[in-house]
Formats: C-alpha cells, structure tokens, sequence
C-alpha cells in the first residue's frame, strides 16, 4: 500500500495521493488480494478460475439491516465460510476517531451476520502515524498532530475490536503519510505488524478452508 501511495505523490496526473471522500478502499483491498495471492497458491488459482469470487462494495444484510462491505469473499466449497472484509482509515483528527471507527465496524459487523450468522468479519483500519498531513478539504494545511495521537488510537482499537468475540480478525496498518511527498511503514509500531498481518491473512484463507503456504 505505501508503495502504491507513493508513487500517487509523485505522479502529475493525481491531485491528491489521498481524498476523505474516496478512502483508501481500494487501494487496501488491491494490496490484501495480493497478499493472500502470495500467501496461498489455492486462493490465486481459485480467484482466476472462478471458484472464489470477489464481490466489491456489495450489499450485505438481513431484515434488520442492511449496509455496503468493502469486500466480500465466497469459495464454492462445504469448506469455506462466507468472509466480509472492511476497510477504514485515520488521517486527521486522531482523538476523535475511536468512537467513529468502532461503531462503522461494528454496524457492518452487524449487518453481516444479520445476513448469515456464520459469516467470518475481518476490519482493517490505516492509521497516519505522521505529525502532519494535508487533507484537500481543509487547505492550505497541512494539519498537525501530537506525536501520541495515532499510537493511543492505535491501542484503544486494538483493544476494542479484539474484544469483540463476533470480529474474526482485525489489522491495524500504522504509516506515516503526508499526501503530498511519500508514505512508509510507521516504525513506531512496526514491531506489532508483521505478526500481526500473518495471522490476520491465515485467518482469512482459514475461513475459506485453504490452507498457507
């Protein structure tokens, strides 16, 4: 994903690497797909030949609710589970996020096994570990942060979202980003990741009944 934003900073033909009104949706999705891709050579060969199918922004929902998930995965299998992933992500205005964040996942979480209660959810969230950041809705900018926001946000979602039994996975991705020169991984926290990203994508491909390379 940050390689991806990069390259967005430097190209002449995008305004903004990053606008609030689009998100980082598909950028993240496109970066999990081929990841899994990478992880299960079952996943790769089922998405090409049609066995697992991909559905983006799908309506999802019971008679109770009903919402749009970012990312819904099925497998033609007696193994495999439904599987939902939704993509969020904080910028700006970390201190205020938590409570945000929390109920948009917990809504889609709901609406999910309104629809199926065996369905297995997955959220991730980007968080801007960066001390400033230029949102094209509030120029001239940049916007400042205190350098504890982002891990406090951090901690507080972690906390909250593994607290939730019906949440069968959460990632939270910690970069350090601009939107105006480049993005990397942050480092103040890049010791809880790479852990953290393997068992979120085992948990994925686990719900799909394949296995990990």
């Amino acid at each position: 994903m940050c390689r991806i934003l990069s390259a967005r900073c430097v190209d002449p033909n995008i305004a903004w690497p990053y606008h609030p009104r689009v998100g980082l949706g598909r950028l993240l999705l496109d970066s999990l797909v081929q990841a899994l891709a990478a992880r299960s050579p079952l996943f790769a060969s089922g998405v090409r030949d049609g066995s697992i199918s991909l559905g983006l922004s799908r309506k999802i929902g019971g008679k109770r609710r009903q919402k749009k998930i970012d990312l819904v995965i099925t497998r033609d299998s007696s193994l495999a589970t439904l599987v939902a992933v939704e993509i969020k992500s904080c910028m700006t205005a970390h201190s205020k996020a938590h409570t945000r964040l929390v109920a948009e996942l917990t809504s889609s979480l709901d609406a999910l096994l309104d629809a199926d209660p065996n369905a297995k959810f997955f959220a991730m969230v980007a968080i801007n570990y960066g001390t400033k950041f230029t949102s094209p809705l509030n120029l001239p900018g940049p916007n400042l942060h205190d350098s504890g926001d982002a891990p406090a946000l951090t901690a507080a979602l972690r906390q909250s979202l593994t607290n939730n039994i019906e949440m069968a996975g959460t990632l939270v991705i910690p970069i350090e980003f601009d939107n105006e020169t480049s993005c990397r991984m942050a480092v103040a926290d890049s010791g809880h990741y790479p852990e953290g990203e393997a068992n979120f994508m085992a948990g994925i491909l686990g719900a799909l009944g394949l296995p990990v390379s």
